[in-house]
Parts: C-alpha cells; sequence; structure tokens
C-alpha cells in the first residue's frame, strides 16, 4: 500500500472563483529576435501578453466570419488557437471553435497600415498559402525567468508586428499590426496559462505520481465522491469520514501541472479525475468528476492543476486551463455560471 501524501488546501472546494492574478512582465527585448521555423504545430494554443498574463487572444462573439481577435482574460472562450506552417518560418494562426468552423487570423482588409485590426475570416487551410496577409512569423527572445516562451509576431504583407489597441481594462482590446516601437512581446503556451515562478512542485524529482487525500485547511473534511465508482458529472463532496477520498496526483512536465485522478480504495484507477464543466473559465463554474481525457494536441486542459504553497503550510490549487482557482462552495445554494463556448451565461444572463 501507498503512503497517502494529506494536502492541507487553503482554498479547496467544488466551484472556479476569480481570483487576483500574479501579474510578472519582462522587459522586451532590444533586438527583434530570432526567427523560429519550428513553432509547434496542429496543437491548441494560447497566446498571452507578457506584459499583464491575465489576458489573452480571444475570438469576438461566437467566432463567425469576420470577427475581431481581441484580448481577453480566462472567461473568454474563444482562445483555441493553432499554428499551421506555409512556409520559410511563415504560419497561419487559425483560431479552432468548438463545434462550429475553424477560421484563420488574418490582417482586415489586406491592410498594410498601422492600426489595421487583426480578425478571423479564411476556413480553407489552402487559401492561406500565397495569401501573405493570412501568415505570421514568430521572433523568439528567449524564455522569461519563469520559463515562458516570448515571441514578438510579424505579418508577411505589411512587415508591421502585432500589438494591441486601448487600454486593457476598455472592453478588450482589439490585436492589430502595428509600428516597432509600439508592438509587444506574447508568451505561446500549450494551452496552460503562463508560468508564474511560485507554483509548487509537490512530488520528489524522479516521482511521476503519489496518492494523496486533499482536505480544507483547519478541518478533517477531505474533497470525496460519492462512491468510488462516480459516473461522469458527479459533483465533490467535502466530508469528515467518507469512503472515496484518495486521489493520485499524476505529474505531466509537458504542462508543468498535475492531473488529479480518482483512485479506489484499493488504490485502482477508476479512469476518472477532477475537471471543469464545459473547460469554462467563467467565474463560479462547477468542478466535478469526468473521465479521463488525452492531451493529444495539448486539448482538455482543464483536468490539469497546479499547486502554489503558502506560508502556513496550506496550498492554493489553481486549473492550469484558466488561471482560476479552487475555492470553498456549495454547488445548490450558489450564483453559479459557465461558458456557453464565447461567453459566460449566469443563470440565463449573459455577459462578457
Amino acid at each position: 500500500m501507498k503512503t497517502i501524501k494529506r494536502i492541507m488546501a487553503a482554498l479547496i472546494c467544488m466551484t472556479i472563483a476569480l481570483t487576483g492574478g500574479i501579474p510578472f512582465s519582462v522587459k522586451a527585448a532590444d533586438s527583434s529576435g530570432t526567427l523560429d521555423t519550428n513553432m509547434e504545430t496542429n496543437s491548441e494554443l494560447f497566446i498571452t501578453l507578457e506584459e499583464n498574463t491575465d489576458y489573452r487572444w480571444n475570438v469576438n462573439d461566437s467566432g463567425e466570419k469576420g470577427s475581431d481577435v481581441h484580448l481577453d482574460t480566462g472567461e473568454g472562450g474563444n482562445c483555441r488557437f493553432r499554428l499551421d506552417k506555409i512556409e520559410n518560418g511563415w504560419y497561419g494562426i487559425k483560431h479552432i471553435k468548438v463545434n462550429g468552423t475553424d477560421r484563420f487570423a488574418d490582417v482586415k482588409d489586406e491592410s498594410k497600415d498601422s492600426g489595421a485590426k487583426i480578425h478571423v475570416w479564411e476556413s480553407n487551410d489552402e487559401k492561406v498559402k500565397g495569401k501573405e496577409h493570412r501568415q505570421f512569423a514568430f521572433y523568439y527572445l528567449g524564455n522569461d525567468a519563469n520559463g515562458n516562451k516570448r515571441y514578438y509576431i510579424k505579418n508577411r504583407k505589411s512587415g508591421r508586428w502585432l500589438g494591441y489597441s486601448g487600454n486593457l481594462n476598455n472592453n478588450n482590446p482589439n490585436i492589430i499590426q502595428t509600428e516597432e516601437k509600439d508592438r509587444k512581446v506574447w508568451l505561446v503556451t500549450k494551452s496552460v496559462v503562463p508560468l508564474t515562478g511560485k507554483e509548487t512542485q509537490i512530488l520528489k524529482d524522479g516521482d511521476k505520481s503519489v496518492v494523496s487525500e486533499i482536505y480544507k485547511a483547519e478541518t478533517h473534511e477531505a474533497i470525496n465522491r460519492p462512491s468510488n465508482e462516480s459516473l461522469p458529472g458527479t459533483q465533490l463532496l467535502f466530508l469528515e469520514q467518507g469512503t472515496a477520498s484518495k486521489w493520485k496526483l499524476v505529474w505531466y512536465p509537458d504542462y508543468q501541472a498535475y492531473r488529479i485522478e480518482a483512485i479506489s480504495d484499493g488504490e485502482k484507477d477508476t479512469n476518472y479525475a477532477i475537471d471543469v464543466l464545459g473547460e469554462s473559465g467563467c467565474v463560479n463554474t462547477i468542478v466535478h468528476i469526468w473521465n479521463k481525457e488525452s492531451f493529444d494536441r495539448n486539448q482538455n486542459t482543464s483536468q490539469l492543476w497546479r499547486f502554489f504553497r503558502q506560508d502556513d503550510g496550506t496550498y492554493k490549487i489553481m486549473n492550469a486551463r484558466s488561471g482560476m482557482y479552487l475555492k470553498e462552495g456549495d454547488w445548490r445554494d450558489m450564483d453559479w455560471s459557465y461558458s456557453n463556448g464565447y461567453e459566460c451565461v449566469n443563470f440565463g444572463r449573459k455577459y462578457k
């Protein structure tokens, strides 16, 4: 029988709540960096603003033809992109729409002007070849202090760099092409939020998993499931003497995060894990049990979690996809929300 590791969590519960981010910024490089001809392709990626990592690329509305690309927090649902290699370090940037049509980003009206918006338009991969306003290059600036890869992004037709217009707190500013002096540094990650440097690796070096119980701080209440054979969608419970409180933390170094897997009393795999309803980043979204899913092409990263050790020895637990933290709450009483794919919904009330 393996030794059970008891984890006291300061903000453990069955819902996700918005908390303040941990800002991190690195001064932009003095040069344009090195053209990267080996970017990850055909996988889901996030493109995050370095100067404020609460914001990443998103697409307006439901991501239809002509929708602008803008900056949004993790509550925005249209944040999935992938890169398709065209030639000689030039890539198409394709927005991936769940249950819809994927479309490539390009410069509106094929403009060469500074300030021209980036929007999504063509869905056919073949129509990116030979269309230079739909092609972008990534100039690698080195990793930041936390290991995140840093880039400038340039449009092929205009030769201009990507930045944003307006203020971050002013209605989700648009991504635009701009002058070199106004270009921004972007962090490209595997559909997880950038590392902050304050994450805690719980396992010892060389270990890949550990059996654990996760307790609410200063109590004997541990996160439980109704049974060891819980069906997908089952809510989590806090119980003092629960019978299904064992979890296996499995480390995924490519994402610098853990999957929290449900195991039986005999420590056998149940094929279930803790997940977020609809992969949502909305405040107060339900966290529940779901089938373990593949991370192929950086998908299903809402099943990945990061731990932040506090001064008192407890932990905050963050969803690696949304950047939101677990907190205590009762789903039966709370004002809960979810994502319908591109915006948050709260008991039928939509909000950006």
